[in-house]
Formats: structure tokens, C-alpha cells, sequence
């Protein structure tokens, strides 16, 4: 009777424990949906104006940047009417019209980029400044947002709940992996 008591002792510690790492689970998956939703809050809240501006000002020089990548490039690929590369052409191409560069097609086309990612690259704080002016005078009143947290600040608290979330997701992992050993032993 003496093995009875202490088996069904054993069983109840260990359905106790398992009771317990099953809540804890469940309570770790609960702050993991909770960090998840504010998460997802952060991202979903709009922009303020001035904030939209941040991304507005990197869109302008990654489009300058880009105009001078592409206008650089084409100098070095082949020109579809010539077959060379500007970089390839003889002087006599350069010379064809007489020292009138204004009139030469070939130099016309080396210089006719976009306009617009051409102002970006050329003046992009001019470019940044009269688009936000505009929107300031256009859409100012209606864009509002102000009562949502500005992106540098919800930067730090992205990052914050995403280390939340590494220290749960580990804990969630090192607490189903205490009920598996558990459960795997009932299963021999």
C-alpha cells in the first residue's frame, strides 16, 4: 500500500506541475498576443504631417540618387543609336556640330533626365521644402494625427516590444519544452 500512496503522490506533483506550466504557458501566450496587438497598433495609427515629411525627404534623395546612378550608367552602356558607350564614341561625335553643343542630338540626349528625381538630385531641400509647404496649405487642417505618437517614438517602442517578444517567444519555447519532457514520459 506504501508503493500506492507514493506513486499517487508522484502523480499528483507532477500533475500539479504540469497544471502549472500549462497556466504559465497559457499566460505567456496571452502577453504574447497582448505585445503582438500593440505592435500591430503602432503600425496601423497614421502619420502625422511632419512625419509623413521624414519619409518624404528620404523618397527625394533616394530618387536623386537614383537619377545621378542612371545617368551615370547610361554614359557607360551602349547607346541604342550609336552601339558604344559614350565612354566608346570617338572625339568626332563630340565634334559633329561644329562646337554647337546646344544642337547636338547625342549631347541633348545626355543631359535630358527626368525632371522631376533631376530637381530631387540638383536641389532636394527646395524640392522637400515647396512640396511640404503645398501639403501644409492643402491638406494641414484635415491631415491632423498629432494625437498618435510621432515615428521616432514609435520606433523605440517597436523595438522594445520586439525584444518583449524574443524574451516570451523564448520563454513560451523553454515551457513547451518542460511539458514535452513531462508528457513524453507518460507516452513510453
Amino acid at each position: 500500500m506504501n508503493i500506492v500512496s507514493d506513486i499517487k503522490a508522484a502523480l499528483a506533483t507532477i500533475s500539479g506541475s504540469l497544471t502549472g506550466l500549462k497556466e504559465q504557458l497559457a499566460t505567456t501566450n496571452q502577453q504574447i498576443a497582448g505585445a503582438n496587438a500593440k505592435l500591430q497598433a503602432l503600425y496601423d495609427a497614421p502619420l502625422s504631417l511632419e512625419d509623413y515629411g521624414i519619409y518624404l525627404k528620404a523618397t527625394i534623395a533616394q530618387r536623386g540618387d537614383s537619377e545621378l546612378r542612371t545617368w551615370a550608367l547610361e554614359r557607360v552602356q551602349p547607346h541604342p543609336s550609336y552601339g558604344k558607350s559614350y565612354a566608346e564614341l570617338p572625339w568626332s561625335r563630340f565634334e559633329e556640330a561644329n562646337g554647337d553643343f546646344a544642337s547636338n542630338p547625342m549631347m541633348l540626349a545626355m543631359t535630358l533626365p527626368n525632371t522631376f528625381d533631376a530637381m530631387c538630385f540638383f536641389m532636394p531641400d527646395v524640392v522637400y521644402e515647396k512640396l511640404m509647404e503645398r501639403l501644409r496649405e492643402v491638406a494641414g487642417r484635415r491631415w491632423n494625427n498629432t494625437e498618435y505618437p510621432p515615428v521616432a517614438e514609435r520606433r523605440q517602442q517597436r523595438d522594445s516590444l520586439q525584444d518583449e517578444l524574443k524574451t516570451l517567444q523564448a520563454q513560451r519555447a523553454d515551457l513547451m519544452a518542460q511539458i514535452e519532457a513531462i508528457t513524453g514520459e507518460f507516452k513510453k
